[in-house]
């Protein structure tokens, strides 16, 4: 290794052992959560009675309400935080807001740019932060609405607050509220607006609040996301043209997987600065993967040329690596399909217990990280490495969730591979694996 290599491996490995040891004194054990914007079938309700919260885009029906509530779940629904979108057919709320809206919004001119609703053939109207009666008309909306649906709480996209206009040059609306409101500070009253919902008993979710300054929009938060981190969808993988069962030949891509070090840097930093603000939070990195090709070793002939077939399955390397990465930082994962969607991501890996963290962050190597919780441990590395792990005195053997296979020790060792599977673009990617404790 390199000095530069090493000096960034120690500074990594410093960093970590702080923040771990502060997560390790916590001491709880973290909810799951699952994210579904679409309808749901009768397999995702089996699926999904399994978590402790879910997101949903849209009000389930009442029969799926009762069903998971009885399940005693938690419901959040969906909300944009800084603005609504107003289409043809706007709701009540959408509505009174656009009936309101040179009061209500800083964007209110027919001339005024919208450049999220241009995208669905809508206007976009942004609120006013500071005007208090927006705010308290919101709230009492928001907490009515959440009674009638038997929902618990919210989950809030664009987080950040002011960060999110700065991030997507929204200068005309920065400029709008510092014009109407010279001595007030945008975040200050978002953080206003979310204590009005706490105050109601309202679970607050935040997409990115720790991206806001000094991450103050976590005050109220009872948890806060990050999308994308360790898996996603959308990079400069390569597209392959396949033949897949019941699909035809289809334009496919791999799942999109971050560097090690990168996940793990990111795992704890990013957790870090939501709980300097509000060490109660808990944060949860939502991720997504592409449906992993199968090479079904069947062929057909087309056009005087034989090629293979795929079908469709879930990515679970992809889904254990995101895991893994979130739980070794003692955060909250779940992996979703394209669009928020549940297609070819749902897996039973969430449901295994790991436990507490009883141990700090072990650097294996430069690409290889092991954590030890109170009911097994998470491995992380790349394909083809090699872990040799003493087990406590009483674990008769421990459960391989990638492999679905028990490994037994020898002299109360075991010898632990990490393996890639192979993508149909032929490339390898890490892998990431969560062990549980056979008794």
């Amino acid at each position: 290794m390199n000095t530069k290599n090493l000096i960034f491996t120690l500074i990594i490995f410093v960093f970590i052992y702080c923040c771990s040891s502060n997560t390790k004194q916590n001491g709880d054990i973290n909810p799951t959560i699952a994210f579904t914007y679409h309808n749901i079938k009768e397999e995702d309700m089996v699926f999904l009675s399994n978590f402790d919260i879910i997101v949903t885009g849209k009000f389930l029906d009442d029969d799926q309400i009762n069903t998971l509530k009885r399940k005693n779940i938690k419901l959040i629904y969906y909300d944009w935080l800084p603005a609504i979108y107003y289409c043809s057919k706007p709701n009540e709320w959408e509505t009174l807001v656009y009936q309101n809206r040179y009061l209500w919004t800083l964007d209110p001119d027919d001339s005024s740019p919208d450049p999220m609703g241009d995208k669905y053939g809508c206007k976009d109207y942004f609120y006013d932060m500071a005007n208090k009666e927006l705010i308290d008309t919101r709230v009492e909306y928001i907490v009515n609405n959440l009674k009638k649906h038997n929902y618990d709480g919210v989950f809030f996209d664009w987080g950040s607050g002011l960060n999110a206009l700065i991030e997507n040059k929204y200068d005309f609306l920065i400029n709008e509220y510092k014009k109407r409101h010279p001595d007030s500070d945008y975040d200050d009253m978002v953080i206003n607006f979310l204590k009005k919902l706490k105050e109601n008993n309202i679970i607050i979710i935040l997409n990115r609040g720790f991206k806001s300054d000094r991450a103050k929009l976590n005050l109220y938060a009872d948890i806060d996301t990050v999308e994308s981190t360790f898996t996603g969808i959308e990079c400069d993988n390569k597209t392959y043209n396949i033949f897949v069962e019941s699909e035809g030949f289809i334009k496919a891509q791999d799942t999109c997987f971050s560097k090690i070090r990168d996940s793990i840097r990111l795992s704890f930093n990013l957790s870090k600065k939501s709980k300097e603000t509000n060490p109660k939070i808990k944060f949860l990195f939502l991720n997504y993967a592409q449906p992993y090709y199968y090479n079904t070793g069947n062929k057909m002939k087309i056009n005087n040329d034989e090629i293979f077939t795929y079908k469709k399955i879930v990515d679970r390397q992809a889904i254990l690596y995101s895991l893994a990465c979130s739980l070794i930082s003692n955060s909250i994962g779940f992996t979703n399909g394209p669009d928020v969607s549940l297609d070819y991501v749902k897996d039973d890996i969430y449901f295994k217990k790991l436990g507490n963290p009883i141990s700090d962050l072990i650097q294996i190597d430069e690409n290889t990280y092991l954590r030890k919780f109170s009911n097994g441990l998470i491995l992380i590395g790349n394909d083809n490495t090699i872990v040799n792990i003493k087990l406590p005195t009483n674990i008769k053997g421990i459960y391989d969730s990638l492999k679905n296979e028990s490994i037994k020790p020898n002299n109360g060792n075991v010898s632990i591979l990490l393996k890639s599977q192979i993508y149909p673009s032929g490339e390898k990617y890490p892998v990431g694996n969560i062990f549980i404790y056979e008794y």
